[in-house]
């Protein structure tokens, strides 16, 4: 089975962030592999989406690894929708990460 993937605005403004961030530091083709691993990791958890571990961080979210990145989501098997709510930088401090995912749940 197929499951819908659905970004929430935030986990747009994640992913559209560090595109800007990694093109600024490291190039344009560095922002497309970017884009492409996120897309790849999209894919993936349409076709799997118990693919990621149970968060350490949150445990209603599961995470999946995307670069130097990680999604965070939640499924709902009933509605078969795999809903992403934060692309956080692992490069970035974690101290807000458990903070940030209770507020977009």
């Amino acid at each position: 089975m197929i499951y819908e993937v659905k970004w929430s605005s935030a986990s747009l403004d994640d992913a559209k962030n560090i595109v800007a961030f990694v093109k600024s530091t490291t190039g344009t083709t560095a922002s497309k592999k970017f884009i492409n691993a996120l897309r790849d990791a999209e894919n993936n958890l349409s076709r799997f989406p118990f693919l990621g571990h149970l968060s350490d961080t949150y445990s209603p979210c599961r995470v999946l690894a995307a670069k130097h990145t990680n999604l965070y989501y939640i499924v709902n098997e009933s509605e078969h929708l795999v809903s992403i709510v934060a692309v956080w930088d692992n490069r970035r401090d974690t101290d807000n990460l458990e903070t940030t995912l209770k507020k977009r749940i």
